[in-house]
């Protein structure tokens, strides 16, 4: 089991069984080393932070956070493009895998005209796609499909992340104290 965990509440970390289900496939997946795109994709608040910086640290490569490049808070987001592309060209010139992650991810990258290798979709029952951006989500979720073509769906339900009661864990749920 992994010491590091990705989510913080009450001030416990929690892990899933999924967790280390996802990292055994994408070390199948990016071994031996190489170019390799994992892009992590899902709605405001969904969990896709939490877990794509738990991969790059269990997987040992960067992540490339989409909302780090936002230029201003749209319809839909709009992001610094060319920065991104710069950033994950670098890292593929040194044929070495990366992780991106971002709402509306396949749209941007469609953009840069990069596909990924791999997708994960993270969804949680209660994140939504937030004010400024429920009107174009229905249109993103027609045209791209993301949770239909992820290879892996990651669900963090079990973090209960919007509930602010200080519940015991359920049986699921492995939880470790914050050091």
């Amino acid at each position: 089991m992994h010491e590091v965990l990705p989510y913080i509440l009450h001030g416990q970390m929690k892990l899933s069984d999924d967790h280390e289900k996802l990292i055994s496939v994408l070390n199948r997946k990016i071994t031996p080393r190489g170019k390799y795109l994992i892009a992590v994709d899902g709605m405001t608040g969904s969990g896709k932070s939490g877990l794509s910086r738990y991969l790059a640290w269990q997987l040992d490569m960067p992540v490339i956070e989409t909302d780090m490049l936002r230029r201003t808070r749209e319809e839909q987001p709009s992001y610094c493009l060319e920065e991104l592309k710069s950033l994950i060209q670098v890292r593929h010139e040194l044929d070495r895998p990366v992780l991106i992650e971002g709402i509306f991810l396949l749209d941007t990258l469609n953009k840069l005209g990069i596909e990924p290798d791999y997708m994960i979709y993270v969804k949680n029952s209660k994140a939504n796609a937030g004010c400024a951006l429920r009107n174009s989500l229905p249109e993103y979720l027609d045209k791209y499909e993301p949770e239909e073509r992820a290879n892996y769906v990651f669900c963090t339900d079990f973090i209960n992340m919007y509930n602010t009661s200080n519940e015991p864990a359920s049986s699921s749920e492995i939880i470790y104290p914050k050091k």
